[in-house]
């Protein structure tokens, strides 16, 4: 009975409650600034990309076709206008070509996701952007360094976010980083949070209970539960730019601190991949060149066959597989009408969002799970 209760999360791990003042140096050498969400951060830049590049009426930024639809409410709130770009066949990167052909001069940003942790073509991407004067912007909402910090962002502005699911789970949070103090001082303000002993209990509660619903037990329960449609993908608007509170921020180092001594299992799944049939998984990390020493938030692969990836998500779902975001953006409730017309037909994403399979990399993917993933992949393997 308890077997069948377990279920493991896709994504997520222990937050520490140890509260530790903030490191000026902690993300050197970038200069930092904090807000409510990552969404909150990402509008924030939008806003500032805007001021690089006065008198354009009806400012476009250039967002990936398959993404998050937070992207849209972020560009929605900073009032540009959402122009989509087709993706690379088998992957999650933008198609540089077609990016040449969309740019224009009313261009102000283009977001490169960094899609699990995998980066995006960053030099490709910046040489374009330049010649049209727009910013690029870094999502990294999926991707945070183990080492090697300065290297591992190159983006204008670089957005994190410190929410539920994140690398760097707060609970809450996000951040804007730029290496050029003439950036940062061109984000807007944010309001901020007051600082009372209800928002603290209130926080305190909501830690204790993030902590105690990830449990496979619990986790199991809570997505039995009617109603709750845990990870449906939903596009709700940005209402105001808000500043990290406190409470989050005090947690910062000390999760950071963890979050660098974590142990992922990423390394056993690429191993495992590489002997697997090439004709059913494109194992995404060893395509795109992954630098294995630095960690995903997912563990991501194609499965060529849709009918299969669909089978293989069914039977892996309670061991934590997802298949992330199941639709474009163009195709998500509410946002197509925030789009131009011609943003309706961009088939690679749209297939990369049919044929999408990741696999949990957290601290709660124990070896008896390793192993029962790894046996129903063998059983595909050998259709």
């Amino acid at each position: 009975m308890i077997d069948y209760i377990k279920k493991l999360r896709p994504v997520g791990n222990t937050i520490s409650t140890k509260e530790q003042s903030i490191d000026k140096q902690l993300f050197h050498p970038f200069h930092i600034q904090l807000y409510s969400s990552g969404t909150a951060s990402l509008a924030a830049t939008i806003m500032a990309a805007i001021k690089l590049k006065p008198g354009i009426s009806n400012p476009e930024v250039v967002v990936p076709a398959y993404g998050c639809p937070d992207l849209i409410s972020a560009i929605i709130y900073a009032k540009a206008i959402p122009v989509l770009v087709e993706l690379e066949p088998d992957s999650p990167q933008i198609d540089i070509k077609h990016f040449e052909n969309l740019i224009n001069d009313k261009t102000v940003a283009v977001i490169a996701v960094r899609f699990f942790g995998i980066p995006e073509r960053i030099e490709a991407l910046y040489q374009i952007a330049k010649k049209h004067n727009a910013t690029l912007i870094e999502d990294s909402a999926q991707g945070f360094p183990v080492h090697n910090m300065a290297s591992y962002w190159q983006g204008d502005f670089v957005v994190l976010s410190f929410g539920r699911g994140k690398p760097l789970n707060l609970l809450g949070g996000g951040a804007v980083l730029t290496r050029n103090k003439t950036l940062i001082n061109l984000l807007p303000d944010a309001l901020p949070e007051k600082n009372s002993l209800k928002n603290y209990i209130k926080y305190k509660l909501k830690l204790f209970l993030y902590n105690l619903s990830i449990h496979p037990i619990a986790y199991g329960l809570i997505t039995k539960a009617p109603g709750l449609n845990i990870g449906v993908t939903v596009y709700k608007p940005l209402n105001n730019l808000g500043r990290m509170s406190v409470c989050a921020t005090q947690l910062l180092s000390s999760n950071l601190n963890i979050y660098r001594n974590r142990i992922n299992p990423q390394k056993e799944y690429f191993e495992f991949f590489k002997k697997y049939n090439p004709e059913l998984v494109y194992n995404l990390p060893e395509k795109l060149s992954y630098d294995m020493s630095q960690p995903l938030l997912r563990y991501p692969v194609i499965i060529r066959n849709e009918s299969i990836r669909d089978q293989l998500y069914k039977r892996l779902k309670p061991y934590g597989a997802s298949a992330m975001y199941k639709k474009p953006l163009y195709k998500i409730e509410n946002i197509d009408r925030l789009l131009n017309q011609q943003d309706n037909n961009h088939p690679n994403a749209s297939k990369f969002a049919r044929q999408l399979l990741t696999l949990p990399t957290h601290e709660g993917v124990s070896r008896k799970n390793l192993q029962s993933i790894k046996a129903i992949l063998k059983e595909f393997n050998r259709q």
